[in-house]
């Protein structure tokens, strides 16, 4: 991606007692972004309880948040990460439809990455600047279903919304990535 000014990540985990440590989601922590489950509170990596979102802005400031919230439960939870250049508080978890914590974490409008390019990868931390690239070896530890990524902050109530419900692929506004992970048990 080019910088961003907004955006929202979703995903079902489900973190099992002996899981964690990493990514649902990343565009390279130290470029873009990475929105992680299962880690340590305030430390980066290693296997934890929390959820965190770890945010590089365009000022070449980076920011790390965690949940308040333990996940590391054997039990599935809805996670969403949200990111508003135009808001005070610019980074928020919700964890089941419900706001966890939020930062006021980079100056009001500044956008998220510094303009490098940058591959994204599910399970595994992006260090990838080409298709299929190289990535950091931190593997998310559990289950993962339904990840999704908006260029554009969700408000709560959509976020509720789209908790249980499917989405329609033909309304979604800013929804540059789908993956439902419907194709069976696997590995990523």
């Amino acid at each position: 991606p080019d910088q961003l000014s907004a955006l929202t990540i979703t995903a079902w985990v489900r973190i099992p007692l002996d899981g964690g440590d990493w990514s649902i989601l990343d565009f390279d922590r130290s470029d873009y972004f990475s929105a992680v489950a299962g880690v340590p509170l305030n430390v980066t990596e290693g296997p934890g309880d929390y959820i965190g979102f770890y945010t590089m802005g365009s000022d070449l400031t980076q920011d790390d948040m965690w949940s308040n919230s333990i996940i590391r439960d054997d039990e599935w939870h809805h996670v969403a990460w949200v990111f508003n250049s135009g808001l005070e508080n610019d980074k928020k978890i919700f964890i089941d439809g419900q706001l966890d914590s939020f930062k006021d974490a980079h100056p009001t409008s500044i956008n998220l990455g510094t303009g490098n390019t940058r591959y994204g990868f599910i399970g595994d931390g992006s260090e990838a600047t080409s298709f299929n690239g190289d990535r950091n070896g931190y593997y998310f530890a559990g289950f993962i279903d339904e990840v999704c990524f908006w260029e554009r902050a969700l408000t709560i109530n959509e976020i509720q919304q789209k908790m249980y419900g499917s989405l329609n692929l033909s309304v979604e506004i800013d929804l540059v990535g789908y993956w439902t992970f419907d194709d069976g048990i696997g590995n990523i």
